[in-house]
């Protein structure tokens, strides 16, 4: 406990220091992190190291620390379950990891002969330049770079159960979009409200109008369902033009960040997703809507939700999955003995518990009052005495009742009902085998052999089953993303640049997104940065498409800027079919997470089914006390006692 006590005080010490020495980013990030946690024991001691795991059972096997696992586990945290969390991978994170230089290495190494991941075609090139990279450990790169708005589930969650003490969110202010002119190109600003579109000289007057009446709209589309549920399948940028006299304006579709073409857009994807970017400007400070987590995105959050289920007793091995799950098989825990003290017994008390407990009866659990009459007149009086303990010896026919019965001890021990539970056989990948009630992952962390129950919807519409990224650290700081827009508002530390379909080379292709991270986020060294792309275009012609998209944001800059390091993969979201409302299996299988920049809320819908089916009835999801709090507590009613 003294030992992850200090861990936390580090992080919390880093996380209200701000201004990161170069010199000393690698240091602080390595303590900044839990990197893979120690095999603890499922009791109050959390420090207790085991040696095995072979037949141990657990209420809850997780696989996986993936976003939706990790928060499962946070969920779960203080519920009393016995729970084994377990990831093949030896870094935290899953699809959502950040990695050093060294770590993605061998990540890039390892994926190669993976036979069952979300990922594919990684590979990794290196700059030839002058410019050299800082240290490995110097860098967090995230596999899946995520903004959360600020109307997100994500944030009271992380409040109510008190991990954002542990945590530091950065701004999201610059949001451009790259644009093709006669004389070059340029990166043009989305305006964030009506003093940004009436000072845009790109803008007509006229069109400026038509502007204003769609933002008015939309921050209320919900409210006029009139107007758009009609076209919820027309692409929006017809709708934009039928409804609202609007071209097909690149700022809005930016707003959207689909990756799909304009023509798969429909109106019913974009106008949620526009009127949440607009409802989260200024919830937290002037000039911003979004922010990202500090150290390595979602990263941070998985670690900082799987370091308060350690401590309330989770077990966590890395680099361990399950190879195999057995059907459940039926488990009868031991009958409990609870010593009872000799009384004197009440004949009226003791039929009226066999009456109304069923106690020696043939038929002890009737499903009506009329078969319990039965089974009562089944039983003579001297049965029911002697069930109650009474001996009836020397009572006749026709002569009179000794005074009292002769009391016999009644027994001095009673049984606990048994409670019968389903338990899976789990074998790990090291071999060992281990049981558990609920087994909760998402395709790629679970074998496909049993059936299992679907926890979320696939999204529909404008949602990409594969995406092509890639992660590059830029020699440079790219200052002139991360400019302050609004007066008294912070600095922010991400940006975000929409390339529109056909302002490349290729007419036709579909959106590039760039998201690019300053030094401020933990994630490099100072006077670099790192630019997250994403394309829906796959294969070679879908890393062919972000190198050219990054080359131009470079080159929109001011040409001096170059890649020092660069990391390229694909990344498919799986859809499952829904389960039936029938389907009664405890292994639960997430529906992947889409695959934009966006911190989706169903995430949290996903993470809640889950835990309403591992405690039924519960209505406190995600909201603890302070631990201190709590021990407090404790100690008053020990005192009391």
């Amino acid at each position: 406990r003294a030992r992850l006590r200090e861990e936390e005080r580090a992080e919390r010490s880093c996380a209200k220091d701000s201004k990161v020495d170069q010199d000393s980013l690698s240091q602080r990030a390595e303590s900044c992190e839990i990197r893979r946690a120690p095999l603890v024991s499922p009791t109050t001691k959390p420090n207790l190291i085991m040696d095995s795991l072979e037949g141990s059972s657990f209420d809850v096997l997780i696989s996986g620390t993936g976003i939706q696992q990790s928060l499962l586990a946070l969920a779960l945290s203080r519920s009393g379950k016995k729970i084994l969390h377990v990831d093949k991978d030896d870094t935290y994170g899953g699809p959502e990891a950040a990695l050093s230089l060294q770590e993605a290495e061998q990540w890039v190494e390892k994926l190669t002969s993976a036979t069952q991941s979300r990922f594919s075609n990684a590979s990794i090139a290196k700059s030839e330049g002058d410019k050299k990279l800082s240290p490995s450990r110097a860098y967090n790169l995230s596999l899946a770079p995520t903004l959360v708005y600020t109307r997100s589930g994500l944030l009271p969650i992380l409040v109510s159960s008190n991990t954002h003490q542990q945590l530091e969110f950065m701004a999201v202010g610059g949001w451009f979009v790259y644009e093709k002119q006669e004389d070059g190109t340029r990166l043009a600003r989305v305006p964030n409200g009506r003093e940004d579109i009436f000072a845009d000289p790109s803008l007509t007057l006229k069109m400026k109008g038509q502007l204003m009446k769609f933002l008015r709209f939309v921050v209320a589309f919900e409210e006029k369902p009139e107007t758009w549920e009609p076209h919820r399948n027309t692409p929006f940028a017809d709708f934009l033009s039928e409804q609202f006299g609007l071209p097909a304006v690149d700022t809005l579709m930016a707003l959207c960040l689909s990756l799909e073409v304009p023509e798969k857009t429909t109106t019913e994807f974009a106008l949620p997703r526009i009127a949440r970017h607009l409802r989260s400007i200024g919830v937290f400070g002037p000039g911003f809507g979004a922010v990202i987590p500090k150290w390595g995105g979602l990263s941070e959050v998985v670690q900082v939700a799987c370091r308060a289920c350690a401590v309330g007793g989770g077990i966590y091995v890395l680099g361990q999955g399950i190879s195999t799950i057995e059907p459940a098989q039926s488990e009868e825990d031991d009958v409990e003995e609870i010593p009872r003290e000799p009384e004197k017994p009440d004949v009226s008390q003791d039929i009226h518990n066999l009456i109304t407990e069923g106690e020696g009866f043939v038929d002890t659990n009737p499903d009506s009052l009329d078969e319990l009459e039965s089974g009562i007149k089944e039983q003579s009086l001297d049965d029911l005495l002697a069930a109650a303990g009474y001996s009836i010896a020397g009572v006749e026919e026709g002569k009179p009742a000794p005074a009292a019965a002769e009391p016999v001890e009644k027994q001095t021990t009673f049984a606990v009902p048994s409670e019968k539970k389903s338990l899976y056989t789990v074998q790990l990948s090291n071999g060992e085998k281990v049981s558990a009630q609920y087994i909760i992952g998402c395709s790629d962390d679970l074998p496909g052999s049993l059936p299992a129950t679907t926890i979320g919807t696939k999204v529909s519409g404008a949602q990409p089953e594969a995406a092509s990224r890639s992660v590059t650290i830029i020699s440079s700081p790219m200052q002139h993303l991360f400019v302050t827009v609004a007066e008294g508002g912070v600095a922010p530390a991400g940006a975000v640049v929409v390339f529109p379909t056909g302002c490349l080379s290729s007419p036709d292709h579909p959106p590039v997104h760039i998201m690019v991270h300053s030094s401020d986020t933990g994630e490099c060294p100072q006077g670099q940065c790192i630019a997250y792309a994403s394309t829906a275009l796959t294969g070679q012609q879908g890393q062919d498409l972000l190198a050219e998209a990054v080359k131009s944001l470079l080159a929109a800059h001011d040409g001096e800027a170059q890649a020092l390091w660069s990391l390229s993969y694909q990344q498919y979201a799986q859809a499952l079919a829904p389960s039936t409302e029938t389907s009664q299996s405890n292994i639960l299988k997430f529906q992947d997470p889409p695959l934009d920049f966006v911190f989706d809320d169903a995430i949290i819908e996903n993470v809640q089914a889950a835990w309403q089916k591992i405690l039924p009835g519960a209505d406190d999801f995600m909201v603890f006390r302070e631990r201190g709090d709590d021990a407090e507590e404790e100690a008053e009613d020990e005192d009391e006692e």
